[in-house]
């Protein structure tokens, strides 16, 4: 009854609680109406009371709502914000990576767990292919790659990048950073591509630049001016 406040009526008549066919009324009809009319009694001449209930706070439904939620995510280790709960002050990303460190636990654990069998699964599962006694010995060495389940800012891992290339030099010639920045196998291959397209030019522009034939044949093979 937040958005519809309770309304009494004393003194009042049945006659105004039932619609044209004498039907009692519906009881939202009723608790919804937004216009009430009411005679005077007949016998006595006195005018119904109307008047209406002071009007609930939701605020104790919307804490009992929380309260709930934040026992589903303690239950269930989600922060509170994944249940759309808004908080008063937005949180800091120190706080975010803090509500999703369990999740993040438990992630890794799941990645721990189900990699192994996972890896063997395709490896059996390539043994019935090929109707083998056994799996092949080079996927016995197949091992699943998980993306990691803790997403750092853009800019967070770019400082990470550029620190752990400092302290290894020659991690600039590799392709772990940019799996690490979480691109996927397809955008490496591209920038490796695009890196090795730029090399080429690079050493294109650094080869010296031949001399024009007819140069050539006026200056002859010695250097001397042809005659």
């Amino acid at each position: 009854f937040f958005s519809s406040p309770q309304r009494y009526a004393m003194g009042a008549d049945e006659s105004m609680f039932v619609d044209a066919d004498g039907e009692p009324l519906n009881q939202w009809d009723a608790i919804l109406g937004r216009v009430w009319a009411a005679g005077r009694d007949p016998d006595t001449g006195d005018v119904p009371q109307l008047g209406q209930f002071a009007q609930s706070s939701p605020q104790a439904h919307t804490e009992q709502l929380r309260s709930l939620a934040a026992m589903f995510c303690s239950e269930t280790s989600l922060p509170l914000n994944a249940l759309g709960i808004v908080q008063d002050n937005p949180s800091s990303a120190q706080a975010i990576e803090a509500a999703e460190r369990d999740l993040i636990i438990e992630a890794r654990y799941a990645m721990d767990c189900f990699g192994p069998r996972l890896s063997r699964a395709m490896a059996v599962a390539v043994q019935i292919r090929d109707d083998l006694d056994a799996p092949p010995a080079e996927l016995l060495r197949l091992d699943a790659k998980w993306r990691d389940p803790e997403e750092p800012m853009r800019s967070a891992a770019g400082d990470f990048l550029i620190k752990t290339v400092q302290a290894f030099p020659w991690l600039a010639e590799s392709r772990v950073p940019l799996e690490q920045l979480g691109w996927d196998a397809t955008t490496v291959e591209r920038a490796w591509a695009d890196k090795r397209r730029a090399n080429v030019t690079s050493l294109l522009q650094r080869l010296p630049v031949n001399q024009p034939a007819a140069e050539q044949q006026a200056t002859g093979p010695t250097g001397d001016a042809g005659i």
